[in-house]
């Protein structure tokens, strides 16, 4: 069984995919370092309560500016257009419209699958593309079954 899929990578994708990041690593970090500031100084707002939620949405809207910033940016230097061939043993990136000759690698390459809400997310181990999702109604039940085995099979 193999998935083909095409990906490709602009600022919405590269957006989604460092908010799906700072949802599952970062946000608990932040909420703990405003509880601390609060600990310090609980009046900073009027109320320990008030302090709380002024310093946790003062420090996510920072990190959601500094997200859609570099999303910009990240979006603005890459350009990726590939055909994605997933199968049992390896995968096949062919670059659609560039002088690039295809890359081939091992599952190492992915170092994790997740399925969350109506899509899968792979997580690479490089930083150009660290993250590529496919919706989940966009796939074959075929095609979702695979990475699920896969899901089993690597995480």
């Amino acid at each position: 069984m193999s998935v083909t899929k095409t990906v490709t990578i602009n600022f919405y994708t590269i957006l989604k995919a460092k908010v799906y990041n700072f949802i599952n690593r970062s946000i608990i970090k932040y909420i703990i370092a405003s509880i601390l500031i609060v600990i310090v100084n609980p009046n900073l707002f009027g109320s320990m309560l008030k302090t709380a939620i002024g310093i946790t949405l003062i420090i996510i809207f920072i990190s959601l500016i500094i997200i859609v910033l570099s999303a910009k940016i990240q979006s603005n230097r890459l350009i990726f257009n590939a055909v994605i061939e997933f199968n049992n043993e390896s995968i096949a990136i062919h670059h659609v419209g560039s002088k690039q000759k295809p890359e081939y690698k091992n599952w190492d390459w992915i170092t994790s699958i997740t399925e969350k809400n109506n899509e899968i997310w792979l997580k690479t181990n490089e930083t150009r593309l660290r993250y590529i999702n496919f919706d989940k109604k966009k796939l074959t039940v075929e095609e979702l079954d695979f990475f699920r085995k896969q899901m089993k099979k690597y995480n």
